[in-house]
């Protein structure tokens, strides 16, 4: 699936925004680098590429996760890392670099993408210092390693490629209930705290063939400064008819998709009672949605910045007795 420049700066800078925000990249085709990996990062790239399963890997020059900060990057020429870099693979097939970009992220300050497609795995990496002559590596968690039998008979066979995955819209309300006593004083219901919104997803499905994403593999959370709250997601079927012939729709619970379409995703959960004097000074969150996907190689997954339009009052009632409502936050495309 192709990128353009524009969609590929647009994801530099959201992920830019995150680690500069203190959160980690939670992408396995993600990497950020400090600074121009040397050529013997060849096979952590190879490694990279053979656990893709065919979806493209971003590298992230002069980005550093475990400072939080954008970093300043020697000047390098790109052509000639690249045909260093490219030699060190056997026969000379490598994941194609498909795209160089520097990318500003404002203050005079900028970093690299390096984007590369992985289609023709497995790539084999040249060993130094003798036998064995050539490598399968793989990716594994934060380390690079030798591939095992099973691993080289998945990366021959074909899995359906990750779509890319938009959130059109999303709202999300926090709204207190203070608890409910009888006459008698027996609790009825403890005070608590509901999270509760929706989500409009919209799915790139451009293959022929149909996907399914399972709806018990969906996931979310809601997240702000160090807090993550887990999500309780429900896909939302309106459907009075037959399932259209194309299109993305929703069926039992699950989501299918014939063609490039939008889905609606339902999220409500229980906040700790103890979020009641935070939420409402919570001016910028972070939606993050998970989807599986059946006989895909790993989930899709997407992200959204929500903001607050306005500090609600504290102390506001709703018009319902006993409520008040903590925040309103909203993403839109």
């Amino acid at each position: 699936m192709a990128i353009t420049p524009a969609q590929l700066e647009a994801r530099i800078l959201e992920l830019v925004d995150t680690v500069v925000r203190g959160h980690r990249i939670e992408d396995d085709l993600v990497e950020c680098k400090r600074e121009w990996p040397p050529i013997s990062k060849a096979r952590q790239l190879a490694g990279s590429a053979n656990s893709a399963h065919g979806d493209p890997i971003l590298w992230i020059v002069g980005l550093d996760e475990d400072a939080q900060q954008i970093a300043t990057v020697d000047q390098q020429d790109p052509a000639q890392w690249w045909s260093q870099m490219q030699a060190r693979f056997d026969q000379g097939i490598a994941p194609t670099l498909t795209a160089h970009l520097r990318v500003p992220v404002g203050n005079n300050e900028s970093v690299i993408a390096l984007l590369f497609e992985t289609d023709r795995a497995p790539y084999l990496v040249k060993c130094t210092g003798g036998s064995p002559e050539r490598e399968v590596a793989v990716r594994d968690g934060t380390r690079t390693r030798s591939a095992h039998r099973d691993e080289l008979i998945r990366m021959m066979t074909p899995a359906l490629r990750v779509p890319q995955v938009i959130i059109l819209g999303a709202d999300l309300n926090a709204v207190w209930h203070e608890a409910n006593v009888s006459e008698n004083k027996q609790l009825l219901r403890a005070e608590n705290i509901q999270l509760s919104g929706e989500a409009w997803v919209y799915i790139e499905h451009i293959g022929t063939d149909v996907m399914v994403l399972p709806g018990h593999e969906i996931s979310a959370d809601f997240s702000f400064a160090e807090q993550t709250i887990p999500l309780k997601p429900q896909v939302y079927d309106s459907r009075k008819s037959a399932a259209p012939r194309w299109g993305v729709y929703a069926e039992n619970g699950d989501i299918i998709c014939t063609a490039p379409g939008r889905f609606r995703l339902l999220i409500f959960t229980m906040a700790p009672v103890g979020l009641r004097s935070i939420l409402p000074n919570i001016e910028e969150a972070k939606l993050s949605i998970t989807l599986g996907i059946a006989g895909a190689s790993r989930p899709a997954r997407v992200s959204a910045k929500m903001t607050s339009p306005s500090k609600p009052n504290k102390g506001a009632t709703l018009t319902l007795p006993g409520t008040e409502r903590l925040g309103t936050w909203s993403a839109r495309q």
